[in-house]
């Protein structure tokens, strides 16, 4: 099997480090500051929350592509064939 994306490894890792270390979010979590009058804090979290779910549907896709979900296992006797 083919390796993941290099680009794509690393988007999840710098989103997993982000998310987890909360030092970026203490950095633009203070009250007054604020960008079209909402507070940055939560811009901060939606556009993590964004790329997070970006960066999974990317891995998905990516493995996905390298063949990891295809079924190869013959289906037991007597079973209908799946339809999606």
């Amino acid at each position: 099997m083919t390796p993941r994306p290099a680009a794509v490894t690393l988007w999840f890792w710098l989103n997993l480090a982000v998310g987890i270390c909360p030092l970026p979010y203490w950095m633009v979590g203070r009250s007054d500051a604020r960008v079209m009058g909402c507070p940055i804090a939560i811009l901060y979290c939606v556009g993590l929350l964004i790329s997070i779910t970006a960066c999974l549907f990317a891995l998905y896709r990516a493995d996905d592509r390298r063949g990891y979900f295809v079924d190869t296992d013959p289906p037991a006797p007597g079973t209908p064939p799946a339809t999606f």
